[in-house]
């Protein structure tokens, strides 16, 4: 079974947006009297003393003040922003957000706490929206990165959109070509897609290896991949073997050697690897896998239990993604 490459955390990417962008304190405005600046900064210290101590529903009531009094300051927008979202006045917390956005394009630290919001709410698209103007922004202030490209990718990828997930890891990968983990995502990608791309999703495996020798899902792909293509079985198994030593019960790792044995027409010891890799992990693959070797072994009614476990799994995950 080819594992398939994991999805960076996006809330990771708070860590990246409020370090590059600090300044959480109050913020003097320039277009207000000094009266009016005193009331706003006065008002901010107050609430935020209530948030220290927990009195948010007091912390919001100082905030808000602290803008009536002051408008144009940003941080306490954004700390008012984030005490309505505690009590739970989302709308009021994305329009101050909203209006941060406006005295400040360039602050990306409101988009990632849209983000929040938006994931609070469920509202996935525009999660992905804020996601995707943080890391585009950041990739164009920091074009040498690779890492903003592996972000945008890593989104893309999570919602299905693998064509423009690939390009900017190619982009990511072109910025930094010894990347093992790059290659390992961008090898694994191309094994699905037919024609000269498998081959190259193949050497891009190889050249992972080269620079990882033990990365135990590139190590599993590979094998997996000659499993597939019924070739260089003695080297697959070299190659999960070697994954194994690293993760002994990794279900994906113990399905790819017995389908490797399958291959070779060991059924026996085929069989003792599916078993095994199902105890831990019911998957339509590897049910699929164990029909097959039941029908080696003349055993078409365990086949058959297997095919129709099979169907139920892919059933439970097509009603699990809807």
């Amino acid at each position: 079974m080819r594992h398939k490459p994991g999805i960076f955390a996006l809330l990771a990417a708070g860590h990246i947006v409020l370090t590059a962008f600090p300044g959480w304190a109050a913020q003097p405005s320039v277009s207000a009297d000094r009266s009016s600046t005193a009331r706003s900064v006065a008002c901010f210290i107050m609430g935020y003393n209530a948030e220290l101590l927990g009195v948010i529903d007091e912390a919001a009531d100082y905030y808000e003040r602290s803008v009536r009094a002051d408008g144009s300051s940003r941080v306490v927008r954004l700390r008012l922003a984030a005490v309505l979202a505690q009590l739970e006045r989302y709308s009021d917390a994305q329009r101050e957000l909203q209006k941060v956005i406006e005295l400040d394009p360039e602050d990306l630290s409101a988009h990632y706490l849209l983000a929040l919001l938006y994931s609070n709410q469920k509202e996935e698209n525009k999660v992905s929206r804020e996601y995707e103007h943080i890391f585009k922004t950041l990739a164009a202030r920091n074009p040498q990165s690779s890492e903003f490209p592996v972000y945008l990718g890593q989104l893309y990828y999570s919602n299905g959109n693998e064509a423009a997930a690939m390009d900017q890891f190619a982009l990511a990968l072109k910025l930094d070509p010894k990347n093992g983990s790059l290659l390992y995502i961008l090898g694994t990608y191309y094994l699905n897609v037919p024609g000269p791309r498998r081959a190259e999703g193949l050497g891009l495996l190889k050249q992972c290896l080269s620079l990882e020798p033990v990365n135990a899902d590139c190590l599993n792909s590979l094998a997996y991949a000659y499993a597939e293509d019924n070739v260089n079985l003695d080297e697959g198994l070299k190659h999960v073997n070697a994954a194994l030593v690293v993760e002994p019960d990794n279900p994906a790792y113990l399905d790819t050697r017995g389908w490797l044995y399958y291959r070779q027409g060991q059924y026996e010891k085929a069989l003792k690897e599916l078993i095994r890799a199902d105890g831990i992990l019911k998957d339509p693959e590897i049910l699929g896998h164990i029909a097959e070797v039941y029908l080696k072994l003349g055993s078409p009614a365990e086949a058959g239990k297997y095919r129709q476990q099979k169907e139920q799994a892919l059933n439970a995950q097509s009603k699990k993604v809807k």
